[in-house]
């Protein structure tokens, strides 16, 4: 291996140490240090990974500002996301940005408020890392770690404006609200390579062996809570369209190193292997799994992340069959979209 290679390799395999780092220390219950310190791991993670890149594709020469022989300084990561990512419309760059900004201040001023702020752009990060260190450097985190251990345990409620506005000074609620207002405005306009909302629900179950709480029912209690049975805004839970949900199963299926076969022949998943799964698990009249808009003269539909699971994990059962056996049944309406 080459110098240039033997280096990257190198700053990779410590990329990833840090990204690992980044994610244990947040979802470890006992720190209360976990805001910062996600943010200052993840940061360390890009740089390691956009310099390891640089290096690979550039030389070793790339990574560093044109001093003098005596007095080198490599790049800032700031500077590694302007040379790599050079769209500053992109979500994942617009993302890492305001990730950076965070590590910046945050020696200066956070509040615990902050993490119901920026988890939705940790989350996002965390995919869209796992997807950059694939690109660059070849890794796949599915062979170093559980993908699960990429979800991030939140222990605040959602935020209250008003419970903050109670508990600080103006100024300091004042920075919040406008916090808060910017990101939910940038999310609402990059989708959720920007921010991934993170939610908790928790289902009623008889059966005291499928359950991880067991609570009891008091109609008088000074806690009252609600039971809801369905979701009430499709729009919050059924973000997938078909693209998204075949674009995001494609990845996984790379990441996981999964090959599907149709009569014997690898095939790249597409729109008719989803209407096959679609049609034949009913997915578009379960509620829970599919939205149907009707607004507009056709219908459009619309999937949840757990439709997207669903999917995921019965091609993960039978690779090398389940596509043929779907096929062989002549699915009603495999070809409709």
């Amino acid at each position: 291996m080459n110098p240039p290679d033997l280096m990257a390799s190198r700053l990779f395999d410590k990329s990833v140490e840090a990204f690992l780092l980044a994610v244990e220390n947040y979802n470890k219950p006992t720190i209360r240090y976990r805001v910062e310190a996600f943010a200052i791991f993840i940061c360390n993670a890009w740089e390691l990974l956009l310099k390891g890149h640089l290096i690979k594709t550039r030389g070793l020469e790339s990574i560093y500002y044109h001093q003098s022989k005596d007095e080198k300084r490599s790049f800032s990561l700031e500077r590694c996301v302007k040379t790599i990512l050079t769209n500053d419309k992109d979500p994942v760059r617009l993302n890492l940005e305001k990730i950076i900004e965070l590590r910046n201040t945050s020696t200066h001023f956070i509040t615990e408020e902050y993490e119901m702020l920026y988890v939705p752009l940790f989350q996002s990060c965390i995919f869209n890392y796992s997807e950059k260190l694939l690109a660059f450097a070849n890794i796949n985190l599915g062979d170093r770690v559980s993908l699960g251990f990429l979800s991030l345990t939140a222990t605040l409620d959602t935020l209250s404006l008003e419970a903050i506005r109670g508990k600080y000074p103006s100024d300091i609620f004042e920075h919040i609200s406008q916090l808060n207002g910017e990101l939910n405005t940038l999310a609402g306009a990059n989708g959720t390579k920007f921010a991934i909302p993170v939610e908790h629900r928790f289902f009623l179950t008889k059966k005291k062996e499928e359950a991880t709480e067991c609570v009891t029912v008091v109609p008088k209690s000074a806690n009252p809570i609600a039971i809801i049975k369905s979701p009430s805004d499709p729009n919050n839970t059924h973000t997938y369209s078909l693209k998204k949900v075949i674009d995001f199963i494609k990845k996984r299926l790379i990441e996981k190193k999964i090959v599907l076969l149709l009569n014997g022949s690898p095939v790249t998943f597409n729109k008719y292997h989803c209407s096959l799964l679609i049609n034949y698990f009913d997915i578009k009249n379960q509620t829970d799994l599919c939205y149907i808009d009707k607004h507009e003269q056709r219908a459009r539909y619309y999937y949840s992340q757990k439709a997207v699971d669903f999917i995921l994990r019965e091609l993960c059962k039978d690779p090398e069959n389940i596509l043929t056996k779907l096929k062989t049944k002549k699915v009603p309406g495999a070809k409709e979209f």
